[in-house]
């Protein structure tokens, strides 16, 4: 069945947002650490029973938890460093108590944990699903599915592969082409060359720098803008490659991760450190 989400991002900032979807009585709020003015707008909302999972999605790190008052407990887990996002879900009305929110923790703690994909070591103890009936648990089932479509619909990839599904994917990617990485400390990104029409192929994931350079020459300036736009998504403000995408040259790729000029045949690398330059013109 199709779903319609709606985002309300109250600054256009894409950080701090709430979900909701036509028809349910569920809501999904993604909080920026950092946005106290967000969390204080919202606070009539956020002081009833939620699962919440606070987020490093750079350090692939999460902790899963569950509380009757989500301002109150992001507060005090502002001792924890590691996290940067917090996701928040619960009903809109008082349809979700604070045993049955015990029991979507447990749950989403045990699916996380199998899929194996994010750490989860902040989670000192495992939680435990507290007794409930079977038509209970049969009621709650469903939510979790809604709770995994929201989380999915506002860009977290935490319920989409498990960790040996990555790793299958990008064994079967490098088996069948000479991976390249371009690395930069606010980009990652990882490609191909095709060596017939000297084509590089940036592969979906790949995490472009924020902003342009001055050394970016007038006619990238609006490509890359373009390649953005139609290309890329944004994810906790960060832009993130949609599919493989064929840039004209190895440079060119360069260009549009990093956003200044660059020799593409020289930036790009392999896992042993080798150059596209060592690798295609050696000879």
């Amino acid at each position: 069945m199709t779903k319609v989400f709606q985002i309300l991002v109250p600054d256009n900032t894409l950080v701090s947002r709430v979900i909701s979807c036509e028809n349910q009585v569920t809501e999904l709020f993604v909080i920026d650490r950092a946005d106290k003015k967000f969390v204080a707008e919202h606070s009539a909302e956020l002081n009833k029973p939620a699962l919440y999972i606070l987020v490093n999605r750079d350090k692939r790190q999460l902790y899963v938890g569950e509380t009757d008052d989500s301002i109150k407990r992001l507060r005090n887990h502002e001792a924890k460093d590691f996290w940067t996002e917090a996701i928040v879900f619960h009903s809109t009305g008082d349809t979700l108590s604070t045993t049955e929110v015990r029991w979507l923790e447990a749950k989403t703690y045990e699916a996380l944990k199998e899929l194996g994909y994010y750490d989860l070591s902040e989670n000192k103890v495992a939680p435990q699903q507290p007794p409930l009936k079977r038509n209970q648990i049969y009621t709650l089932e469903p939510i979790f599915e809604e709770a995994k479509n929201y989380i999915c619909a506002a860009g977290f990839d935490i319920f989409l592969k498990s960790k040996n599904e990555q790793k299958e994917e990008l064994t079967q990617t490098a088996t069948a082409e000479h991976i390249f990485y371009c690395k930069h400390k606010e980009s990652k990104a990882m490609g191909y060359l095709i060596e017939e029409s000297k084509e590089f192929v940036i592969l979906a994931g790949s995490e472009l720098r924020s902003g342009i350079r001055p050394s970016l020459q007038p006619s990238l300036v609006g490509k890359r803008a373009q390649f953005i736009a139609e290309q890329c998504d944004t994810i906790g403000g960060r832009s993130i490659l949609r599919a493989n995408y064929a840039a004209s040259s190895p440079s060119i790729a360069g260009a549009l991760i990093l956003g200044r000029n660059t020799n593409g045949w020289t930036k790009w690398k392999d896992a042993e450190g080798k150059t596209l330059d060592q690798i295609y013109r050696k000879h």
